[in-house]
């Protein structure tokens, strides 16, 4: 009940918000879709990533409250139109993985006192690709505060316009699927928590302008 008054909340302060006259009618409708999505995803899922392209910035919510915020800095989407739906992680793709722990049983436990090693956020890598259901894919690349090092979002950008949005657009054509493909410019440590917290089977909303 409380998820539902908080829902009904945010949509009393849509509808009467001052500048409800000078927001385009299509705008109106794609946040009513994305409002009922979340509200599906509050009622199903624990946790689940909304990606706010309008207010540049990525939630990690569970029921409808928000957990982390990861702010974008910028973004550009090519492609097809997203869909204001829940869309799953289907599968993370990186150059270089993090490396799996591997444990070794020991003979005797009891005078085994070393600690089990862990991941943690600083092991996960920064530049990556999430490929979610729909034909949606998230390129997350970091901003890295050596200048010189951000010459390879300038490469990677290059290879998008020039190979993989051409052949995506061609292969979906081709399968008559829909490709879109999103690049999301983030802090380097955000880009390693997002990582982090958006496991495979993760449900994703995406608000876009």
């Amino acid at each position: 009940m409380l998820t539902l008054r908080i829902l009904i909340l945010s949509v009393f302060l849509i509808l009467s918000s001052p500048a409800l006259s000078t927001t385009p009618p299509q705008r109106l409708i794609q946040e009513n879709r994305i409002l009922k999505s979340e509200y599906q995803l509050v009622r199903s899922s624990v946790f689940y990533l909304f990606f706010n392209l309008v207010d540049n910035r990525i939630q990690l919510k569970s029921r409808g409250f928000p957990l982390k915020d990861f702010p974008i800095i910028n973004y550009k989407i090519m492609g097809a139109p997203i869909p204001p739906k829940a869309l799953s992680i289907k599968k993370k793709a990186s150059l270089f993985k993090p490396k799996q722990v591997k444990i070794k049983p020991q003979k005797n436990i009891e005078e085994n006192d070393s600690e089990i090693p862990a991941l943690e956020v600083n092991d996960m890598p920064s530049r990556y690709r999430l490929d979610l259901d729909g034909g949606v894919h998230l390129y997350i690349r970091p901003i890295y505060r050596n200048r010189i090092l951000n010459l390879i979002n300038l490469f990677s950008s290059l290879k998008t316009y020039g190979i993989t949005l051409p052949m995506g657009t061609l292969l979906g054509v081709l399968k008559n699927k829909t490709y879109t493909e999103v690049t999301l410019y983030l802090a380097q440590e955000d880009a390693k928590a997002l990582y982090w917290v958006g496991r495979e089977g993760t449900p994703c909303l995406i608000f876009s302008p």
